[in-house]
């Protein structure tokens, strides 16, 4: 079995309503950074994107043997996939995710939370999502970007 870690983390502004994500995926070739950002968005709209933007750069380049572990600081997230809690807002992002989660046939995805900054992964996801955010207006009227780092 293949085992990769997905970090991911989202940040929005309330006055401005930009938001951006970060993402790092920790597989056994290297780490990807993916970010990008996003006009007129919540912050919880930033934390499931950063989520699908990853899963979706990775899974067509994986065997339905891996599992894939998102670790996310995110409890609301960690309700709404793996609980079971009430959705109200977000239910596309939440369906994508879902259906990552409860396909067996598909590469295994779970859900983990840990508290924000926990470890270096995470932090970079925060500082990357909240610089994404912050530098949007500078960059043009764009509805989504991202970036890949080497």
């Amino acid at each position: 079995m293949v085992l990769i870690h997905i970090w991911t983390d989202g940040a929005c502004s309330a006055a401005s309503r930009n938001g951006g994500w970060a993402a790092i995926i920790e597989q056994d070739t290297g780490i990807e950074r993916l970010s990008g950002a996003s006009y007129n968005t919540t912050n919880n709209r930033m934390e499931y994107t950063a989520i699908v933007k990853a899963l979706e750069w990775l899974y067509l380049k994986v065997s339905p043997e891996t599992h894939i572990v998102v670790h996310t600081d995110s409890k609301l997230v960690v309700g709404h996939v793996m609980e079971g809690h009430r959705v109200k807002k977000n239910a596309d992002l939440v369906d994508k995710v879902k259906n990552w989660v409860q396909f067996e046939s598909t590469p295994h995805v779970t859900i983990e939370w840990h508290p924000r900054n926990s470890n270096d992964m995470l932090s970079w996801c925060d500082k990357q999502a909240k610089y994404e955010k912050e530098t949007l207006d500078s960059r043009g009227p764009r509805k989504l970007v991202s970036r890949v780092y080497p």
